[in-house]
């Protein structure tokens, strides 16, 4: 039997789509200060840890972050143009979302911190029954 993970794995594993390393949190429930450690979602969220950020006030300000004690910095995976592109997906170890993955949705080409970055959560086209 096929799962939608199994879709999302041989896309991911065939080049279809681009397959970022997990982060610890994603959040999408208001602004987060991109600078120092700080709580998110009941969390201490440490200098070096990635976090997936998709609910900022400027969407410029949305993708894949690593924390710092100073500025945070965006993931050198994600920063630069041809580091992302539409369908992106990344997995999410704690928090809200934990188990589950965002997908971005953003097409054409796309400049972290000039181009609005739109993540959702992914759910899969197509369901398979056993």
């Amino acid at each position: 039997m096929s799962t939608w993970l199994d879709t999302v794995l041989a896309d991911a594993f065939s080049g279809a789509v681009q397959y970022k390393p997990s982060v610890r949190i994603a959040h999408d429930a208001g602004n987060v200060t991109l600078s120092g450690e700080q709580t998110i979602q009941a969390l201490a969220i440490l200098a070096g840890e990635r976090v997936a950020l998709f609910g900022q006030t400027a969407p410029e300000e949305n993708g894949i972050w690593l924390c710092a004690v100073g500025g945070w910095s965006r993931a050198l995976d994600a920063d630069g143009v041809g580091a992302l592109e539409a369908g992106t997906l990344v997995y999410v170890a704690e928090g809200t979302y934990a188990g589950g993955l965002l997908t971005l949705t953003t097409t054409g080409p796309i400049y972290p911190g000039a181009t609005a970055q739109t993540w959702q959560v992914y759910t899969p086209a197509v369901v398979y029954g056993a």
